[in-house]
């Protein structure tokens, strides 16, 4: 166990995704580069393995200047397999999502020494439960909640789906500023109910979800989207976590591809779809997956897909299954 911060490091790429979510929400890096007391061409090139006191330090100013407090969460969505050149490449080798659990178990001291991973099997389920040696640090939470938000980020990129997540756990309390809307975008990032002040930070998943293969498997590149070029992947992995605001625009969707709408709507009908379409798909796929493998209720889900009322999900659901999401959850539990 450390008991001193300057025995901690994280490698430099492991700043990158602090960057990027610092960087989308339109802040000055300058700002963020003085409050470190380094140049901006060092903040965002640095050449040394940043200590565990920087990059807490890094954490906090990012989120005071940004006032955000769900920065932690939105620190970990941002984290992708580019972030860390030796465990990215390694994970793209793995067979199965469990395959690329036990490569993160082996390789994680590689990227940090903040905290270590561990492994625990439960009835039908498996837990990945994260020790944070700086658990006491005022900043804990954030560091906790990003740690855990980024393995979930990895295991979906490999798995080119949402990962339906049984239960997430965090030692920390309860934030001050939790309030309804927070269970909501809580939600959105974990995919499942979130339990704090408990004794463990944990993800617990099922035993069939590690059982997922690896859509990227050979692949040397960064995401799904990626590995299969068509439009219509690209679009679906790009609804996966945003459905939860709402669904986007298809004005919105064609700019984020640098395309004209009209040349987003022609390339997508050369290949067969439609953009309402791949909403329904997704939607669907991810509806299926969470009355399959987690606990969420059919209200939580329907937020987490962007449903306005829990009666617009149901009636979604009973047009393609025939039946209530209820009736679909208690067939496809053993």
């Amino acid at each position: 166990m450390l008991t001193k911060l300057d025995k901690g490091f994280v490698v430099g790429e492991y700043t990158s995704a602090l960057i990027k979510t610092y960087s989308s929400a339109g802040a000055s890096l300058q700002e963020l580069a003085k409050s470190q007391g380094i140049s901006t061409s060092e903040l965002c090139s640095p050449s040394v393995n940043p200590s565990a006191d920087d990059y807490f330090s890094l954490i906090k100013n990012a989120q005071r200047i940004l006032q955000d407090e769900y920065f932690g969460l939105h620190l970990g969505r941002n984290m992708d397999l580019d972030s860390f050149s030796v465990l990215g490449e390694a994970l793209m080798q793995a067979q199965t999502i469990g395959d690329a659990l036990w490569l993160v178990l082996d390789l994680e001291g590689f990227v940090q020494n903040l905290g270590f991973s561990q492994v625990v099997r439960e009835q039908g389920c498996v837990r990945l439960i994260w020790k944070c040696h700086y658990q006491m640090h005022p900043m804990a939470g954030v560091l906790v909640e990003s740690i855990l938000a980024g393995i979930i980020e990895f295991a979906q990129q490999l798995a080119g789906r949402s990962l339906p997540i049984l239960e997430t756990t965090f030692i920390h309390a309860k934030p001050k500023s939790f309030k309804s809307g927070a269970s909501i975008e809580y939600g959105r990032v974990y995919g499942s109910r979130c339990v704090f002040s408990h004794g463990m930070n944990s993800i617990l998943v099922a035993d069939d979800v590690l059982a997922w293969p690896n859509q990227l498997l050979g692949f040397s590149g960064k995401s799904v989207a990626q590995a299969d070029h068509s439009l219509s992947t690209q679009v679906a992995a790009f609804l996966q976590n945003r459905l939860g605001l709402g669904s986007p625009k298809l004005q919105d969707v064609a700019e984020h591809f640098q395309l004209t709408l009209r040349t987003f709507q022609r390339r997508l009908v050369k290949e067969g779809v439609t953009y309402n379409q791949i909403v329904t798909k997704t939607r669907l796929t991810l509806a299926e997956d969470y009355l399959s493998y987690s606990n969420l209720s059919a209200l939580e889900i329907s937020q987490v897909l962007g449903f306005k009322e829990q009666s617009s999900f149901n009636h979604f659901f009973s047009e393609h299954h025939a039946m209530s999401p209820m009736q679909f959850r208690k067939r496809r539990t053993p």
